[in-house]
């Protein structure tokens, strides 16, 4: 089960998973709602460079991988209809082995600027969602519950307030579902990634105090991290060329 499964980081992880295990069943949910199917090749030849494009192209990879993926275009702070997908799933498919919850907003503000409306766009997904979706699987005796989080939470940008806010409370969320249901519980703080997700989107791809990090060695990484026990876990290299390091 994973959540922004169709965004940048969220598919990579997805399509590892297609890798490692033959026939894997894939249980996406995301904000955006998908077109018909029998639109999609039509935004494919007229739109390829939109989101819709992309979002499209990574569903029929993924399809084109493994037997069962279902999408679902659902808020993800939207408990009864969040309940819903994981009962059909479950009646589906058995049962929920796992949860990856990559779902996030990124964007920038200036402290004069802030307001009640980014601070809750930034928060709803990383807080609400995070509790939301732990609560609505805690039934599923599940082998990992993962959250991606970021290396912003350690060395900060003082315009990425809403940011970075969500993502601390997913490195304390970890130890407090470990404690609450002994469940494997695992946040990891990313590094920037050079060549896809939120990063590449807004065109900051850049070294700072930590190198930007390939989508291979990022997810060789996440399944070495994966079978560790639970906590925060941070995936980057120190930048030695910056004077900060």
């Amino acid at each position: 089960f994973i959540s922004g499964g169709l965004g940048g980081i969220g598919f990579e992880t997805a399509m590892e998973m297609t890798r490692c295990a033959k026939n894997v069943s894939l249980i996406l949910i995301g904000r955006s709602k998908l077109p018909e199917k029998s639109e999609w090749d039509s935004i494919l030849q007229n739109k390829p460079e939109s989101e819709t494009a992309e979002k499209i192209e990574r569903i029929s990879t993924l399809k084109n991988n493994t037997k069962n993926v279902e999408y679902y275009a659902i808020d993800i702070s939207d408990a009864d209809a969040l309940k819903s997908v994981i009962q059909s799933a479950a009646e589906k498919y058995g049962k929920i082995n796992g949860v990856v919850h990559a779902a996030g907003v990124s964007g920038s503000i200036t402290f004069d600027r802030l307001n009640e409306e980014y601070i809750t766009k930034m928060l709803i997904p990383k807080v609400v969602g995070t509790y939301v979706l732990d609560h609505a699987t805690r039934d599923q005796d599940l082998d990992f519950f993962l959250m991606f989080s970021s290396i912003s939470t350690i060395f900060s940008s003082a315009d990425l307030l809403g940011y970075i806010s969500g993502n601390m409370y997913l490195d304390s969320y970890s130890d407090y579902r470990k404690k609450a249901c002994g469940s494997k519980s695992i946040t990891v703080n990313w590094a920037t990634w050079s060549e896809i997700g939120m990063a590449v989107k807004s065109n900051f791809t850049i070294d700072t105090l930590f190198q930007t990090i390939k989508t291979r060695d990022a997810i060789n990484a996440l399944f070495d991290v994966l079978s560790n026990g639970s906590g925060s876990t941070v995936v980057a290299r120190l930048n030695l060329k910056d004077k900060i390091s």
